[in-house]
């Protein structure tokens, strides 16, 4: 958000960050990354963004939500993509002075090394360890090799990471919140949660990770989640979309599912336009940015239970005021998309008509 005024300052909230500038007028403004914002912040204006979608442009690289003009005071929100836009970022960062740059390499090198962690990590689930067979035999009974690699799996240990990281990656890791200093040695918060897999954006960087048990009655027992997350901001991304943004421009709509294993099973089913919410909720960014890659419908698949329906609901009244949903239904005999489309032997599909 630029916010700039002859007479006066606008307030940063605490929770943000900026640099004060002078544009080439010589006004004031700020500039605020959009990661550095509360996601109620971000909601609101993308709100507004997405009920006027012809403020964005056809790369969705920017969008002018509103312009209010007085004597004293002008106030634009503009947003720019994360990713190499070209000139019109280059032109829009030397418009207002911003320096990108240093933004961009933080990124660049904070993917670089989680995929650095991924690298180890697959190397580590295809080695004979024995420690790590129950993983891989489980990792093998839900998901084909091929996908494996797709998707980069990984095995992540409960100790020893030394062994395995360099210094840099467990840097890294602590960086994210998956390690943290115990009484002088490392501790992980995946301790349960042994397969890992990277969290990647439209644009290709990795961001995060995301970790899944095998121990599901253990978890269940001890009230503890199946995934954990390293900390990045969920409501910014959607799994797969990496993958599935061709697909989403080709057929002008998409599928969204609850969770990362309900995309990738959708993937080697032969339907491509899909992404996981990665949970049972959708925010206004990420309907953004299904509509930046040319989503004109969106076909709701969630779990088939009644969270899955209350999530049907909540999205519909949320965002069906301004965006065409239909839902997608399949027999009560199966629990999510993932058990439907690997149990399933109708020659029918639900994909068939879509």
């Amino acid at each position: 958000e630029f916010s700039f005024s002859e007479k006066e300052q606008p307030k940063l909230s605490q929770s943000s960050t900026g640099k004060w500038k002078k544009d080439s007028n010589n006004k004031k403004c700020v500039v605020l990354p959009l990661h550095t914002l509360k996601k109620s912040v971000v909601n609101s204006y993308f709100k507004e963004a997405i009920k006027t979608f012809n403020n964005f442009d056809m790369n969705g690289n920017l969008f002018l939500i509103k312009q209010n003009l007085s004597k004293n005071e002008i106030k634009v929100t503009i947003m720019l993509s994360d990713g190499f836009g070209g000139k019109l970022v280059g032109e829009i960062a030397k418009w207002f002075l911003m320096d990108v740059r240093e933004f961009l390499k933080n990124k660049i090198q904070l993917s670089e090394e989680i995929f650095d962690i991924v690298s180890k990590s697959s190397k580590l689930i295809n080695s004979k360890d024995s420690e790590v067979l129950d993983s891989k035999k489980y990792l093998d009974s839900r998901i084909l090799s091929f996908y494996q690699q797709k998707y980069k799996f990984g095995y992540f240990p409960p100790t020893d990471f030394s062994s395995v990281y360099s210094e840099s990656n467990i840097k890294t890791l602590m960086k994210i919140g998956v390690l943290y200093k115990k009484d002088y040695r490392f501790d992980s918060n995946f301790k349960h949660h042994s397969i890992i897999f990277p969290i990647i954006d439209d644009f290709g960087y990795a961001v995060g990770l995301i970790a899944r048990t095998i121990k599901d009655q253990y978890c269940k027992d001890n009230n503890i989640s199946k995934y954990k997350y390293s900390q990045f901001k969920k409501s910014f991304v959607l799994y797969g979309l990496n993958f599935a943004k061709e697909a989403i421009r080709l057929k002008k709509s998409a599928i969204l599912v609850e969770g990362q294993f309900d995309r990738i099973a959708c993937d080697y089913a032969g339907q491509h336009n899909v992404v996981a919410m990665g949970g049972s909720s959708l925010c206004y960014f990420q309907l953004y940015l299904l509509k930046k890659y040319g989503a004109k419908k969106i076909y709701l698949l969630t779990d088939n239970d009644v969270p899955g329906e209350k999530a049907n609901n909540r999205i519909i009244k949320k965002f069906g005021e301004f965006q065409d949903f239909e839902r997608l239904a399949f027999s009560n005999e199966y629990h999510d998309i993932d058990e439907y489309v690997k149990l399933n032997k109708s020659n029918e599909s639900i994909f068939d008509n879509i």
